[in-house]
């Protein structure tokens, strides 16, 4: 599936499906394209054939979409009932990894040079775009998980129109929870979500789908290995954080942010 060769008319169906399907079609439909992609019930820390099917641009218009066709097959809190379409709801949450373990390494291949880091390739891609589609500012709480007195990575978050999530760690290393090559254990602790909410609705409470399809779902269908090597850490509260934590987190951000500035 790359973006150069999705067909005009695929596109439109997946575009038809997001606006005008029920919701067991959509479901449907979600279920003829994880077994298209043959993905797994449960992942495994190194996916490498998984994550080179998809070749699209983290910024492609069909993120967009695919997440309009996951928000109408599970609306409201039906991805919560494991015990309607549970296999489905549990490849669909692990698709997240997929996608941004993809998103990750589309980067690096159009981007990265030898003897840079992450983030500088990241920061050439960002330049690409409007500053208006994406930011460095969203909360990276649940990404700076710890064990108890293991020193703080102040890692770091940056959004594409909120879906397309990366997580850059101090040294400005990509951090994602599956690899193309070898398991990271920082990456599967700390790493990056695709994220299926149009935009940060927790404040609607049970109505949110930033809630509802992104940050519950983990304890309902990560894969096992993920939930293996999490026995012991935590992600501070918000206090706690904002006085521990978020000032290093901070700092790195300025730091990302001067590579966005224009070149002289």
């Amino acid at each position: 599936m790359t973006g150069d060769k999705m067909k005009v008319n695929e596109r439109v169906k997946w575009w038809l499906v997001s606006y005008l399907a029920t919701p067991n079609c959509a479901r449907r439909w979600l279920a003829k394209f994880m077994h298209r992609l043959k993905m797994p019930l449960e992942i495994n820390a190194v996916e490498t054939e998984l994550i080179h099917q998809i070749e699209l641009a983290p910024h492609d218009r069909w993120w967009t979409t695919f997440s309009r066709v996951v928000r109408k097959a599970f609306p409201g809190r039906t991805m919560l009932n494991q015990d309607v379409d549970g296999e489905l709801k549990r490849q669909i949450h692990q698709f997240r990894y997929i996608i941004s373990a993809q998103q990750a390494l589309w980067v690096q291949q159009h981007y990265g040079q030898a003897g840079q880091t992450d983030a500088q390739a990241l920061a050439k891609y960002l330049k690409t775009l409007s500053p208006r589609q994406y930011t460095c500012h969203e909360s990276a709480r649940l990404h700076n998980k710890i064990k108890l007195g293991q020193v703080v990575p102040a890692n770091f978050k940056v959004v594409i129109n909120f879906q397309t999530e990366f997580i850059l760690d101090q040294a400005g290393n990509f951090l994602n929870e599956v690899a193309i090559q070898a398991p990271d254990l920082p990456g599967i602790i700390n790493g990056a979500s695709f994220n299926y909410a149009r935009k940060n609705d927790l404040h609607r409470g049970l109505k949110s789908w930033h809630a509802n399809l992104d940050t519950k779902p983990p304890k309902l269908y990560d894969p096992d290995y993920r939930t293996r090597s999490l026995t012991g850490y935590h992600a501070l509260k918000l206090a706690p954080y904002r006085g521990r934590m978020l000032k290093q987190v901070q700092a790195k951000i300025q730091q990302f942010e001067r590579l966005l500035q224009p070149n002289d």
